[in-house]
């Protein structure tokens, strides 16, 4: 029987909490991701946001912003180099009643697209 990384380490987990053995994460090294690091996210990266924001909204001209102050509560962070959290996309026109809408990068890019260069 074949595990992947991520089951092994579910049933080592789970294993060790029956066990009583306390279980340690991996802390792992987070920031708050910068403007300039995920304007070096891949191309490929980008047109998937802009295609998700397409599909919803249509063509409208537009900027990809990470950690806009006036949404402190939904922040993009870069973890161990790859981009985690949300991004906005900020219309210069009000569309669909708004000028701003919220994508997770989680959700719309792999974990490769997202690293940060």
């Amino acid at each position: 029987m074949v595990f992947s990384a991520s089951t092994f380490l579910t049933i080592v987990s789970f294993a060790a909490l029956i066990a009583g053995v306390p279980v340690h994460k991996v802390k792992r090294d987070c920031t708050l991701m910068t403007q300039a690091e995920f304007n070096s996210l891949s191309e490929q990266a980008h047109n998937a946001i802009d295609a998700a924001a397409l599909a919803d909204h249509g063509d409208h001209s537009h900027n990809l912003v990470v950690n806009d102050p006036d949404f402190p509560g939904s922040p993009a962070n870069v973890c161990d180099n790859v981009a985690t959290g949300t991004v906005w996309v900020e219309y210069n026109d009000q569309v669909d009643g708004h000028f701003k809408f919220i994508y997770s990068m989680d959700d719309i890019l792999t974990p490769e697209e997202r690293t940060v260069a």
